[in-house]
């Protein structure tokens, strides 16, 4: 029973031979209780005032007198308690995106000392929107499509009558999305993939374009998927590491748009090292075939495609497989002096070119 709560004391008594003639009813308490009692046998008084949170308990004894004289007693114990009204739980200002199923959520409240039997949310301000389940603790409601605030009250009610109020108030806002910026390194003629990696910090929207661009002078051929992401091939790079930038720009369901530059390091190149050998310290005999070798050459970071020799000095030769990297030819009838160009390029595009000279003597 709460503080200043009528009671009424009622007492089951029966006579198996004869009926009650008289109902006395007194307190055992050493609080001041006024009791009143009633021509049925019941008694009833007003519940005392306590400190709050605190609770007492009361004693009262009912003795009955039959036809014949006969008494009988009995006690009945009354406590006196704050009912303590429900806690609310329906969390604090929310911030959400237009055109989004929005949730009130009061399932976190309770009652400490009983049960919550009822409860309703109710807007309060703000452009009316239709509450579903607004009988339930846990209420929905389609936010409107134009930046607002909106107010909801709940009221929860517990099985003593205690009734507890919040209001939470809904803040409609167009929040835009966030690109994140990355960088990754890789390989010359690598298949690159560029992800995006979009975010709101109020969830609800989605994206409805990706529009990407290459802010680099190369000539970069871009492909873009269905699924946001874009594609290139790294192009040869056959001097040192160098860096691209592609941006990219994103617009969302509700013309919120947001930029990210994502940069792309490639790699650098190592030019081919060139090993020659020819002739015997630089020496040849007339009319002799003479060879030119270039096969312990190599490449240390990818391999070499393609190799040439060719003239520059002295007597016309016919040089035979100038394009491997062993080639021949057959020395001039005199004395003579001859120079050869050896060139050898790698996969990445980078080229190595050293000049020989051969004396041809008797």
């Amino acid at each position: 029973m709460d503080p200043d709560e009528e009671v009424l004391l009622k007492g089951w008594v029966g006579d198996s031979d004869g009926y009650i003639v008289d109902y006395r009813w007194r307190s055992l308490s050493d609080m001041d209780i006024e009791l009143t009692t009633h021509a049925d046998g019941t008694a009833s008084f007003i519940a005392p005032q306590i400190p709050w949170g605190t609770e007492i308990a009361l004693k009262f004894e009912l003795e009955v007198e039959d036809n014949d004289g006969l008494t009988a007693t009995d006690v009945y114990n009354v406590l006196v308690k704050w009912n303590m009204p429900p806690n609310m739980g329906v969390g604090a200002m929310r911030v959400v995106q237009p055109n989004t199923n929005v949730t009130l959520d009061g399932s976190y409240s309770n009652d400490p000392d009983g049960s919550i039997v009822s409860q309703k949310w109710e807007q309060v301000s703000g452009p009316p929107v239709e509450l579903m389940n607004a009988s339930n603790l846990i209420a929905s409601f389609k936010a409107p499509a134009e930046p607002t605030v909106l107010s909801f009250k709940l009221s929860v009610t517990d099985n003593r009558g205690a009734t507890s109020q919040m209001t939470v108030n809904v803040d409609v806002e167009l929040v835009p999305p966030r690109v994140t910026s990355t960088t990754q390194g890789v390989e010359p003629r690598e298949n690159v993939l560029l992800v995006p990696d979009v975010y709101w910090d109020v969830p609800g929207a989605y994206i409805v374009d990706y529009r990407w661009r290459s802010l680099s002078d190369r000539d970069i051929e871009l492909v873009t998927h269905a699924d946001g992401s874009a594609s290139f091939i790294a192009p040869q790079n056959p001097g040192s590491e160098f860096t691209m930038e592609f941006e990219l720009e994103v617009e969302d369901n509700n013309g919120q748009t947001a930029r990210g530059v994502f940069t792309v390091s490639v790699e650098g190149n190592t030019p081919p090292f060139m090993v020659i050998s020819y002739g015997a310290q630089g020496g040849v005999k007339t009319n002799t075939v003479s060879t030119l070798s270039g096969s312990a050459s190599r490449d240390q970071d990818g391999v070499i495609v393609s190799q040439q020799w060719e003239q520059v000095l002295g007597p016309s030769v016919e040089l035979i497989d100038a394009d491997k990297l062993i080639a021949y030819f057959t020395t001039p009838a005199e004395p003579a002096s001859l120079s050869f160009k050896f060139s050898i390029t790698d996969d990445d595009g980078a080229t190595t070119e050293k000049t020989i000279t051969l004396n041809v003597e008797e």
